[in-house]
């Protein structure tokens, strides 16, 4: 239940005027760094383009100083590492130290921005808690800041580097899209149905229930292969080819589905888009 209130406040804080806002200094930044990397005999995509331009995205999105941009990046590879990962125990405390930082960097963040109001996504979470304050608590908020700082960006990294991986898999691709920008769209969608940002997702069954002939009882612990239901032959055509023209392509599960479908999808489009048209102009 607490979930239900918690995204719609989200929700009401991300208006379409909020991503639109951001495009220009999105364009800009990428247009930065595509430049760097077209002046390079060989780079490393990820490194270079694909991890920090979401990055910036996200935290831009959020509120967070320029300037910190790098320092937040670091600290999001140990909560990964923490959270997802199998730390052998002789790495555990120092990982764990860093993650503890960064909870405490986002905590003084948020009561910077509640003492100084601006125009970003925290600060209108905090109006909202200010309006009122049992909507939306304070530590609500900078749990929700905490994971949009690692959400919001990780899941865009994948999209666009599996992204650009299959398009120059065969130079076919790429140039289709270079002669025709306007299957950028449906490239990038059949980018996330070929190489899914997520490959698999947890739940727990709600009541028994059937799924292909398999009773799953309530309370079973079920995980998600998104990976393989985009290969399922019954939904997609010829589902292990690339079509940018496929007409369900978008039925993918990158994004979730339901209740939990990620409030980020509009930013991740735009992001992704404004990558591949810049690089496909270089």
């Amino acid at each position: 239940p607490r979930h239900t209130v918690m995204r719609k406040a989200v929700l009401s804080c991300l208006p379409p005027r909020r991503f639109a806002a951001l495009e220009p200094g999105l364009r800009e930044y990428a247009r930065v760094l595509v430049d760097r990397v077209v002046r390079e005999p060989a780079v490393d995509l990820v490194d270079e383009f694909t991890f920090p331009f979401p990055a910036f995205g996200a935290f831009s999105l959020i509120g967070f100083p320029p300037e910190d941009t790098d320092l937040i990046r670091d600290w999001c590879r140990p909560r990964v590492l923490l959270s997802y990962g199998r730390l052998p125990p002789s790495e555990q405390g120092a990982v764990a130290t860093r993650v503890v930082e960064f909870w405490q960097y986002i905590e003084q963040f948020v009561d910077e921005r509640h003492a100084n109001l601006a125009d970003d996504f925290t600060s209108d979470l905090l109006r909202l808690h200010d309006a009122d304050p049992y909507r939306v608590t304070v530590p609500d908020i900078v749990n929700i800041v905490y994971s949009m700082a690692l959400a919001g960006h990780e899941t865009t990294t994948n999209l666009l580097t599996n992204t650009v991986h299959a398009l120059l898999s065969d130079r076919q691709r790429w140039d289709a899209l270079r002669a025709d920008r306007s299957l950028i769209p449906g490239a990038l969608e059949e980018g996330m149905r070929l190489g899914s940002p997520i490959l698999c997702w947890r739940r727990i069954a709600r009541e028994d229930v059937e799924v292909g002939g398999f009773v799953v009882p309530a309370g079973a612990k079920v995980l998600l292969l998104f990976g393989s239901a985009h290969y399922d032959a019954d939904e997609f055509d010829d589902p292990e080819v690339f079509d940018p023209t496929r007409p369900n392509a978008s039925d993918h599960f990158a994004f979730g589905h339901g209740s939990h479908y990620c409030l980020g999808a509009p930013l991740a489009r735009l992001e992704g888009a404004i990558g591949l048209e810049l690089l496909l102009e270089a």
